[in-house]
């Protein structure tokens, strides 16, 4: 019996100018089984992980996951995977709501969603303030973006 294929990629490549940071991958994860990218720093793994979450465009090439083309169903990608990065990720060089703007749209909410939640009392005030000022209250500001 052969398992269902969950991630295709053939010739998945993307490209910054001429810089080339993911070359030309093909590869195949069937169902039930365990992947990972192994590599040293830049060797392109994290922008081809961007691609699978349709996240970022591929420049050439084309992957499914979960039988959704990763460049036209992104949002249906999406909504059927579950990604944790190394770390618990907030951008310091992203202020308050544009960090709280860029994971609520990765997570498909909707405008007005983001705007009931950013002005609901508990929401951090400094909206505008760099997220590093917030480093020892981040349990705070999750649970303010989690209510």
């Amino acid at each position: 019996m052969t398992e269902k294929i969950i991630i295709k990629a053939e010739r998945l490549t993307k490209q910054f100018g001429h810089f080339t940071a993911t070359d030309h991958i093909t590869f195949e994860v069937r169902e039930g089984e365990i992947f990972g990218f192994l590599g040293a720093n830049g060797a392109g793994k994290t922008t081809a992980m961007r691609m699978l979450c349709g996240l970022s465009q591929p420049s050439d090439g084309w992957a499914t996951v979960a039988g959704y083309d990763v460049a036209t169903q992104h949002e249906q990608v999406k909504q059927n995977i579950g990604y944790m990065s190394q770390k618990f990720s907030l951008y310091d060089y992203l202020n308050v709501e544009e960090n709280f703007t860029l994971f609520g749209g990765i997570y498909g909410m909707s405008r007005k969603e983001m705007k009931e939640k950013t002005t609901r009392p508990g929401f951090p005030p400094s909206r505008n303030r760099e997220i590093f000022a917030f480093r020892d209250s981040r349990a705070r500001f999750v649970r303010a973006i989690d209510a």
